[in-house]
């Protein structure tokens, strides 16, 4: 069942300004928003008209001034919630990213709405979205790889979803293994991690969870529900002697 609450999150940023009307707003000339055209697909994000109810997981690309705007160098900011925000960009546009992936853009001028209305909706349903945000690879590494676990547990908490289905330690276990090198898939990112405690603990990457067999072993990939587009990663593996972990059914028929 869903329910109203009003927005607490920290919102002290220069360029947001909390308005009588509820609203918060940008105060800088520019500012650019851009997520997955996949989350669309998934009710991560849906628009409607020229609002758009997208989960709260996002990057800001602020342009505080003309010379900025011009130069086309933007600051970034980093915005999280436990859950979806209704947003008014002036405009919505599309584009790619570093991996050639179709994006949305959505761009504001001075006076949009960040988010429309400080009455938020809590309802278990937006805990699907950060299942599928983790499972189906959609997650942007801008949490630290320690905090994901944890992030995970209050967006369910906060959404009225307990963890009495989902235990702390099935969340920890799926994120250790969707969390990859972001260098080499077939490396999970805790074996860097533990091997240089150094590195920038946002350098992993997320998988979708039906290539999980693939960076596996060779078995996995075969008995998988895709094997044709498992091959080339088999003969790749093989070719390179690369090591495989023994999955219970092999060790069950051997």
């Amino acid at each position: 069942m869903s329910k109203l609450v009003k927005f607490n999150e920290k919102t002290d940023y220069q360029f947001l300004k909390e308005m009588p009307d509820g609203s918060i707003r940008f105060t800088c000339p520019r500012a650019t928003i851009e997520y997955p055209s996949t989350w669309l697909d998934h009710n991560i994000a849906s628009v409607t008209g020229s609002d758009v109810y997208i989960f709260a997981l996002l990057e800001i690309k602020v342009y505080k001034d003309d010379a900025a705007i011009k130069a086309n160098k933007p600051e970034s900011y980093f915005f999280k919630h436990l859950t979806k925000i209704l947003t008014s960009p002036s405009r919505i546009s599309s584009g790619r990213d570093e991996d050639g992936e179709k994006t949305e853009i959505l761009e504001y001028n001075e006076g949009d709405a960040f988010i429309k209305n400080k009455n938020i909706i809590i309802d278990s349903g937006v805990a699907e979205c950060m299942l599928n945000l983790m499972t189906l690879g959609y997650f942007p590494n801008l949490i630290d790889y320690q905090d994901l676990a944890s992030y995970w547990a209050k967006v369910s908490k906060f959404n009225d979803v307990g963890l009495d289905s989902m235990s702390m330690t099935s969340i920890e276990l799926i994120v250790a293994e969707l969390c990859r090198d972001s260098q080499n898939y077939a490396r999970p990112f805790r074996h860097k991690l533990r091997e240089n405690p150094k590195v920038d603990p946002k350098s992993w990457k997320i998988i979708n969870i039906k290539y999980l067999p693939r960076y596996n072993s060779v078995f996995a990939s075969l008995t998988a529900g895709d094997p044709k587009s498992n091959i080339v990663s088999i003969c790749s593996r093989l070719r390179n002697g690369e090591s495989q972990k023994t999955s219970p059914v092999e060790e069950a028929i051997s």
